[in-house]
């Protein structure tokens, strides 16, 4: 059989780009859970020195999490200053939780794909599927809806609209005008039992 090289080397550069980006995620994580790329947000040129100080983390882990950084291209290296930036086009992804393309969160789901790695092994032998319900508490909501009453409070309305976690066919129906999906709608596991619900509780009641 005869072996293309360039096929071989594009897929095994391919691989190794994916190692990359595996072992980076862990730090884009500690990078948010630590409050780091907040730390740097808006603050222009850090030295390691002054993120330490900042943030409270040990110099040497802040100089190897800057250099990951740097080698990721998550932030500005100067060589000549030897100091990291965090450009404000980088803290609208990583760090500003008011940004529609903050995307840093999402790694928290992909890190619970790992986490439930024996679970969907096991549904691809035997065929029983995997609900949402049966992921790793990473995948769950309850932060997204503390998050929303904490934004709402803030807000001045914390008073006049609630957000609670609640299954997609077991909410009470509390005679609602209107009710919407955004964006989940195809994430359930029982999709015609979750758009039957709003359905009944909706139409049915009105004819």
């Amino acid at each position: 059989m005869k072996i293309g090289e360039d096929k071989l080397n594009a897929l095994t550069g391919r691989i190794v780009t994916e190692f990359g980006a595996m072992a980076s995620a862990p730090l884009v994580l500690l990078g948010d859970r630590l409050g780091l790329y907040k730390a740097m947000a808006g603050a222009g040129p850090m030295t390691a020195d002054q993120l330490s100080d900042k943030s409270g983390l040990r110099l040497r882990y802040a100089r190897e999490w800057l250099n990951a950084q740097a080698a990721s291209g998550f932030v500005e290296y100067d060589p000549r200053e030897n100091s990291f930036t965090l450009t404000p086009e980088a803290a609208l992804v990583l760090c500003d939780d008011s940004s529609p393309t903050v995307m840093v969160v999402g790694l928290e789901c992909l890190a619970s794909l790992y986490l439930d790695l024996d679970k969907v092994q096991k549904a691809f032998v035997d065929g029983t599927g995997l609900g949402w319900h049966e992921h790793h508490p990473s995948c769950y909501h309850e932060p997204s809806i503390s998050a929303a009453r904490r934004r709402a409070a803030e807000a001045g309305v914390g008073d006049r609209v609630t957000f609670e976690a609640a299954g997609a066919k077991t909410y009470p129906d509390r005679g609602f005008d209107l009710i919407a999906f955004f964006d989940c709608l195809h994430d359930m596991g029982d999709l015609v039992g979750a758009a039957e619900t709003p359905f009944n509780r909706v139409f049915e009641a009105r004819i």
